[in-house]
């Protein structure tokens, strides 16, 4: 499957299954971004810190701010 270029957000990115997934998705060339409380290792995508997510309103507005979206 093609994921150049799609944008994917990962919540819980920093470790587990989350982890390998994003690994996956960075190597099939896709942008990534992490939402949780640890950024991911070496893996440079983008992060949004989140101690707790409240509601979907609160990541669609964190995405927002990023640039390249």
């Amino acid at each position: 499957m093609d994921f150049s270029g799609k944008n994917i957000l990962i919540v819980g990115a920093s470790s587990g299954i989350g982890y390998a997934l994003a690994q996956k998705l960075v190597s099939a060339k896709a942008n990534v971004i992490s939402a949780s409380r640890n950024s991911p290792p070496d893996l440079g995508v983008k992060h949004l810190y989140f101690d707790a997510i409240e509601d979907s309103g609160q990541v669609f507005g964190e995405l927002s701010q990023l640039d390249g979206l």
